[in-house]
């Protein structure tokens, strides 16, 4: 049988835990990092938390839970350089209420959109900051 392949949405991994997975268990990132980041093809970005599969959008929303995800997406982008993947894949989807908590439906497409341009600035700090040569 194939390896299996994933989509990546920690959204959910973390509200199901009720912890915010790897973010402060050096083992446990460590086999996130080996067990399923391998397997990623594609990661819905989606920031959840402990208590709720999206948080909200901006300053009212959870650093640590963002720093996680982030970190954890890093580690995927690094893994796909490494296999000299062409692309990176992400769905950056933010969900109605009530999974969306601050605003309401008129703002969502806004907030999404602003989601959209963090995730391509952090993309390019982490490219910025890991060229290509140091990850060969």
């Amino acid at each position: 049988m194939p390896p299996t392949r994933l989509t990546l949405d920690l959204s959910h991994w973390h509200v199901a835990c009720e912890r915010v997975l790897g973010a402060h268990d050096a083992e446990e990132r460590a086999w996130l990092h080996a067990e399923v980041v391998p397997h990623v093809d594609h990661i819905h970005a989606r920031v959840g938390s402990t208590q709720a599969p999206q948080v909200p959008y901006g300053s009212e929303g959870d650093p640590e839970a963002r720093a996680a995800h982030e970190a954890i997406w890093r580690e995927v982008w690094r893994r796909k350089r490494a296999r000299r993947a062409e692309e990176v894949t992400m769905t950056p989807e933010l969900g109605p209420p009530p999974y969306q908590t601050v605003g309401g439906p008129e703002e969502l497409w806004a907030q999404t959109l602003a989601e959209i341009e963090h995730l391509r600035g952090a993309f390019a700090a982490w490219e910025a900051a890991e060229p290509l040569e140091a990850q060969s």
